[in-house]
């Protein structure tokens, strides 16, 4: 990666590397860890007849999930997410759900890369100039997602595994 440059403000790729691996570690720190667990789960729809909800629930991660985390990270990396951060910050949840809306699979629950972007997307409001007068997104508001995203594949997830794991009772 190498600085790129808009015609408001030149992105410094390390600064926002240095910000975005914090930010990664502000999550890990101030979140209890689950893992998702598949689950079927009955109830009434509006015509009176049992439907099922597939959106599964969490629980809490363990000492002893360390290698079933590990097997799920190298699993999905045959869908682009695998054994990288960003993989383990998609395969890590809190205890928290959004409604979708969605038939069958209501809930959606809150990653740990959810969190990132979430925060990433406030501080890229605040520091950048990420819409034109026409209220449309700029180029540098897409630049700063890639980098984003590609700063968390680039990044081994080992680390941060051992202390998630080490943190837990």
């Amino acid at each position: 990666m190498n600085n790129c440059t808009t015609k408001l403000q030149v992105i410094d790729e390390a600064e926002v590397k240095e910000f975005v691996l914090n930010l990664v570690e502000s999550v890990i720190n101030s979140n209890d860890p689950h893992l998702l667990i598949a689950s079927k789960e009955p109830f009434e729809n509006l015509f009176g007849t049992i439907s099922y909800d597939y959106s599964g629930n969490v629980r809490r991660l363990a000492k002893a999930d360390h290698d079933t985390l590990i097997n799920y990270l190298y699993e999905s990396e045959q869908v682009g997410d695998g054994p990288n951060l960003y993989g383990l910050l998609s395969h890590l949840f809190i205890n928290e759900w959004t409604a979708t809306y969605v038939s069958n699979s209501g809930k959606a629950w809150t990653s740990y890369w959810d969190l990132v972007t979430s925060e990433f997307d406030r501080w890229r409001y605040d520091n950048f100039e990420v819409m034109d007068d026409d209220e449309e997104l700029t180029e540098i508001y897409f630049e700063l997602d890639y980098m984003c995203e590609e700063i968390c594949k680039a990044e081994d997830f080992s680390p941060y595994l051992d202390s998630i794991i080490n943190s837990l009772d």
